[in-house]
């Protein structure tokens, strides 16, 4: 949903005020705040007045894809996002939506290569570089998987789930400092996953220490966790 919202917000601001693009209309304006209060079928509704008075519109074709994928409806969004970007080859964020789509439906080499393209077009645009990392991880490319998440990281500093997914994949290359870094740092800004102090603890205990392992597999346990419980049992004895 987070992807979402900000894709409606970039698209509103894209089309609304970039030279190069095609002006808002008030249909287009509806479907925009239609789309962000939830409302996706009147916002399609108002998309397609604005795609059957302008074709070759390939924000609002884009918006359209975005509205088909999150209702469940892949391959008519993926043909929405094919269309989009045969209109505009430049479209950066139609490049990012297609891929996250792709990621979707498992196709990761396909959705890396238009994470390339967007980022080619757009080197700042939003989550790029994490969806890199979810296609490296993917395809077994796990240190290209900490190098997309970390250059994320720079671009928007601070977020938690950013150094929680970086945790992840440092503990998949068996770096378990690094990974246990991140997951101080995730839970510190308040990331809150109930897998948090469960993933902390592994590191930990992979580290040897044992005392801290406890304490997190408990507080783990004590928040639901219940792969904590059998760790609990085996090596801090009660």
């Amino acid at each position: 949903m987070r992807k979402l919202a900000l894709f409606v917000t970039l698209l509103s601001l894209l089309s609304c005020t970039q030279p190069n693009r095609l002006p808002c209309g008030d249909h287009y304006i509806r479907a925009g705040n239609l789309t962000e209060y939830g409302q996706y079928d009147a916002a399609m509704a108002e998309l397609d007045t604005v795609i059957r008075n302008d074709p070759r519109n390939a924000i609002a074709m884009g918006l359209r894809g975005t509205l088909l994928s999150y209702k469940g409806k892949k391959t008519e969004a993926l043909a929405a996002y094919d269309r989009a970007l045969q209109i505009d080859t430049h479209f950066a964020l139609g490049y990012l939506k297609r891929a996250t789509l792709l990621i979707e439906m498992g196709q990761y080499a396909a959705a890396d290569q238009d994470l390339d393209m967007a980022i080619a077009l757009q080197p700042d645009i939003p989550y790029a570089h994490w969806d890199k990392s979810i296609c490296a991880h993917a395809l077994g490319h796990y240190d290209d998987a900490v190098e997309n998440i970390s250059k994320e990281l720079a671009l928007r500093p601070g977020l938690a789930h950013l150094h929680y997914n970086r945790g992840s994949y440092y503990a998949t290359l068996h770096n378990y400092t690094a990974a246990l870094a991140d997951f101080d740092t995730a839970i510190s800004l308040g990331y809150q996953s109930p897998s948090r102090y469960y993933s902390k603890a592994l590191c930990e205990y992979h580290l040897g220490q044992k005392d801290a392992a406890c304490a997190d597999f408990k507080h783990a346990a004590g928040e639901g966790d219940t792969l904590s419980v059998r760790y609990i049992t085996t090596i801090c004895g009660k």
